[in-house]
């Protein structure tokens, strides 16, 4: 946040006005600036959505704007807290009756990495039962996850590899060229 509008309070603690009135402040047009999850999924309801939930008080207030939108089929819900990722989707599919797609979080992947680096991708291939996504960065725990064995290994795992944050055009087409699966950026 402070990177964007230079200012050091935490996103959770404002409400949607007080971060749109810093986005105008900062230059933003209305239009093109903040929007709720629950209007972007209004208003691009063909999109899909990739939704990192870092806070556990906006798991209600998600969860209803999900269900409100019919968008459950557009949604990955994911968090680097396991507990907090779990929670949210088994509140949406508790309101919603629909099965949710989730990502790993930061304890399931590095299990994944470190039976997959292990040469185990059996192993890692258990966790599949809940998560069938692993969006990560190009190191877990020292191990580089972007070489095309490491990507081969999580592949027979059954896992989908999307990697964060590539901002780097060359680093982008070595790691598709790898096998990745999906960039984010």
């Amino acid at each position: 946040f402070e990177r964007v509008f230079g200012n050091a309070a935490r996103v959770c603690d404002l409400t949607l006005a007080e971060v749109t009135s810093l986005a105008t402040d900062a230059g933003w047009s209305f239009d093109h600036g903040v929007v709720s999850v629950e209007h972007a999924l209004r208003l691009l309801p063909h999109a899909r959505f990739n939704i990192d939930v870092k806070e556990s008080r906006v798991i209600e207030p998600l969860a209803q704007a999900v269900v409100d939108a019919d968008a459950t089929n557009r949604i990955l819900v994911t968090s680097f807290s396991g507990a907090r990722a779990r929670r949210a989707v088994s509140t949406i599919e508790h309101l919603s009756g629909i099965r949710v797609l989730t990502s790993g979080s930061a304890d399931t992947v590095a299990v994944a990495v470190i039976t997959c680096f292990l040469g185990m991708p059996w192993l890692a291939a258990r966790l599949r039962r809940s998560v069938g996504i692993l969006q990560i960065p190009v190191r877990v725990l020292g191990i580089r996850t972007d070489s095309p064995r490491m990507l081969r290994r999580l592949h027979r795992a059954g896992f989908v590899v999307q990697f964060w944050t590539i901002n780097d055009e060359a680093d982008a087409r070595r790691i598709v060229a790898a096998g990745a699966d999906c960039l984010l950026y």
